[in-house]
């Protein structure tokens, strides 16, 4: 693969609570959007993605079957769900401790993407985009119960508010979805201070004229300021190469 990624405050918040991170030789992908008081939205962000990931790098090497990598990202969520659920009982200054997590594993031609909240993952296939995931939001909820429509929901004003989190609960429910990648495909991971500030065509345009992905990421972040920067601003881009498309 080639990945480019950035993490930048935005120009309205004092701090950045998401936390991003890529680990290259095992194809894995991870972006993740805290929420809580005092500091401890940047403790849940980070915690589950280091321990999410050395989760799963200890452990990737023993399997191999579909079947066997599907547990393994399951059974990743739901230790990394009670870990920062535990830490946000542990401190007072914890309390309402909370994280969004999107990751995508790529192994053998096939694409593991996984999520619990508003944190988005996109596929560019044929530049086309699509977006994989489906955001755990009240809003989204009345989207798709026909309550509202695309335009409505856009400018909602509870439009941020998340119904699923690491963290929030004791059992975290989780979406799982795999399909196969073609040599050329791009990916991108992104938390809603992204998608929030600029339009899902927007996104394509700057993918597609870019084979760097780290200048891909970079104009991302700043076209996503230059309309705003209301939020912490995270995304990863990945190109398909062909040695992991074999």
């Amino acid at each position: 693969m080639k990945a480019g990624f950035l993490t930048d405050r935005g120009r309205r918040r004092k701090n950045n609570e998401d936390y991003i991170k890529i680990i290259d030789d095992i194809g894995l992908y991870l972006l993740a959007d805290g929420v809580g008081g005092s500091r401890s939205g940047e403790v849940a962000s980070e915690e589950t993605v280091e321990s999410f990931a050395n989760y799963i790098k200890l452990r990737i090497g023993d399997v191999q079957e579909e079947f066997d990598i599907i547990g393994l990202l399951e059974e990743a969520m739901n230790f990394v769900n009670k870990k920062i659920h535990a830490l946000s009982r542990d401190k007072k200054e914890n309390i309402g401790m909370a994280t969004t997590f999107v990751y995508a594993l790529i192994k053998d031609g096939t694409s593991y993407i996984g999520n619990v909240g508003d944190s988005r993952a996109y596929l560019i296939h044929n530049k086309e985009i699509i977006q994989i995931t489906d955001d755990h939001t009240y809003v989204n909820e009345l989207l798709k119960a026909g309550l509202l429509t695309k335009e409505e929901a856009k400018k909602h004003t509870k439009k941020n508010i998340i119904t699923r989190a690491i963290g929030a609960e004791e059992v975290v429910k989780a979406d799982l979805f795999t399909f196969p990648i073609d040599l050329g495909d791009k990916m991108i991971l992104c938390s809603d201070g992204l998608y929030d500030e600029i339009s899902d065509d927007d996104i394509l345009n700057i993918i597609n004229k870019h084979d760097d992905m780290q200048m891909c990421a970079k104009e991302l972040i700043e076209t996503a300021n230059n309309c705003g920067g209301n939020d912490n601003i995270s995304t990863i881009c990945i190109k398909i190469m062909e040695e992991e498309h074999e």
